[in-house]
Parts: C-alpha cells; structure tokens; sequence
C-alpha cells in the first residue's frame, strides 16, 4: 500500500496508475495537520471537501478497477468545531 496527498482527482489517479506494479492499493491522505498541507488543499484540507474525496476515489477506482483497494487516512481536525 502506498499513500498519497493530492488536491485533485486525476492527478491521483495518474500516481495510482504509475506505481499500481509495485503495490496492493492505494491510501489517500486527509490527516496532515501541517500548514503548509492546508495551503496546498490537501491532507487535512480534504475533511472540508468531501465531495472531492469522493471524486477521487471513484476516479482512481475508474481507472484501477473497483476491486483496487482505496483507503483513506484521517485525524481529527483541530479546527473543526
């Protein structure tokens, strides 16, 4: 399993395809709390956009085949109230 942080769905999709030889699935990171990981719109950023979390898995699992496994990471995010 590998994981990855994108801020959109066919970039993922496109990393998915490219590494799919060597691993077993795929993780979509929405944990990182970090700064920086907010400015770019991913990690913890995607808990606020969860119709593009969506889109990227039905679009890598398009790509891969739906039997592909997709997990996704999380943690709380600290500013969420």
């Amino acid at each position: 399993m590998a994981q990855f942080a994108s801020p959109n769905a066919a970039s993922l999709a496109d990393a998915a395809e490219l590494i799919a030889p060597y691993i077993d699935g795929l993780d979509i990171n929405c944990g990182c709390p970090q700064k920086w990981a907010y400015h770019e719109g991913i990690g913890c950023a995607l808990l606020r956009k969860p119709e593009l979390v969506a889109d990227m898995i039905r679009c890598t699992k398009d790509r891969m085949g739906w039997g592909w496994p997709v997990s996704i990471k999380i943690r709380i995010d600290p500013e969420e109230q």
